[in-house]
């Protein structure tokens, strides 16, 4: 599959259409100048298969109005799960110390502190795991079995996440995020159980978003996929084996990752393409910004992806990359090597 990086450097009342089209399946990227999206003013960007007429479509930007929404639904929390969680104190748990990047994954950048509890959806299954979801921080998502507190394990991860959220250019914001609060409580699906995975959106994730909301989180996934990238190049191409000898190798773990996200979770905002995308850095990264420009149209439609909801999709992309980061991370081998 043939198919070029187009993404130029336009001027503020510029509008048009590029298309690079080539064999069946090709990336058609449409260009129309944001409406409305101060104080970002970027481009929005749609993607779908290349057919023989072109479309267009304009963002429609609705005036963000009030304060962000506070309400939550909560339910009776289950015994053997906190409704709040304080982390031990560090002279009993030395956690790692996130590193500093130098990337920077915009457009959103927050230097305000907001010094609230995390809010967290618990999702349990029927038999053997428990999640739970931190779900205005997409990606920090964890499971434990189910006769343990998921919020430990939650925990145990928010060093690995405050290298996420610093790319972000959220570091002053989770910096000041302080226990976790659960909010809500749900019964997963089966794959709840089988993968340890959220299967269910958050009562809030239904509600719109403000336009700063939506690039915040875009900001997130942005890092995440980097997250992604990064680790996968780093670490050994062969990993640690498991206790049963099995387990993915490097490779099959990059294919698998950017494969479930272009074959099962674009779809759902429109964006379809060949999963040779993958193969080679620049469609990658032209697929991802196609990706995002779907995702603000979904936004700025207040439409949801499908049957799930639009914030549901960004938390579980964001999941899916930053879960098996962090297993290419823990498997990997370089260190044996040295």
């Amino acid at each position: 599959m043939a198919c070029s990086h187009i993404f130029a450097s336009l001027e503020d009342e510029l509008e048009g259409v590029v298309s690079e089209r080539g064999g069946a399946g090709d990336i058609e990227f449409v260009f129309v100048h944001g409406i409305g999206l101060d104080p970002f003013r970027s481009l929005c960007v749609s993607a779908h298969t290349a057919s023989p007429s072109w479309r267009r479509s304009r963002c429609a930007c609705q005036p963000i109005t009030g304060s962000e929404p506070t309400s939550q639904s909560t339910t009776e929390a289950s015994p053997d799960i906190t409704t709040t969680y304080n982390p031990p104190t560090p002279a009993s748990v030395r956690m790692r110390e996130p590193k500093r990047r130098n990337s920077f994954i915009g457009p959103y950048h927050c230097d305000m502190a907001i010094d609230l509890p995390v809010r967290v959806l618990v999702e349990r299954g029927k038999k053997k795991r428990v999640v739970a979801c931190a779900f205005d921080w997409p990606g920090w998502d964890r499971s434990a079995p189910i006769s343990e507190d998921p919020l430990v394990v939650l925990e145990t991860y928010r060093a690995r996440y405050a290298i996420v959220a610093n790319q972000a250019g959220l570091e002053t914001e989770f910096r000041a995020a302080g226990p976790f609060k659960v909010v809500e409580q749900v019964e997963g699906i089966g794959m709840t159980d089988y993968y340890g995975l959220s299967g269910r959106a958050a009562s809030d994730e239904h509600d719109p978003m403000t336009d700063p909301q939506c690039e915040r989180k875009i900001a997130l996934l942005r890092s995440a996929w980097h997250t992604f990238d990064d680790t996968a190049a780093r670490v050994s191409p062969e990993l640690r084996k498991g206790p049963r000898g099995g387990g993915r190798e490097t490779n099959a773990i990059v294919h698998h990752v950017n494969g479930a996200e272009i074959n099962e979770f674009a779809p759902k905002v429109g964006v379809k393409v060949s999963a040779d995308v993958c193969d080679d850095p620049a469609t990658l990264h032209a697929y991802r910004d196609a990706f995002v420009a779907a995702i603000r149209v979904h936004h700025h439609r207040n439409e949801p992806a499908r049957s799930w909801a639009l914030q549901f999709l960004i938390r579980r992309c964001a999941w899916h990359m930053l879960d098996h980061a962090w297993e290419l991370e823990d498997r990997d081998l370089t260190a044996c090597e040295m």
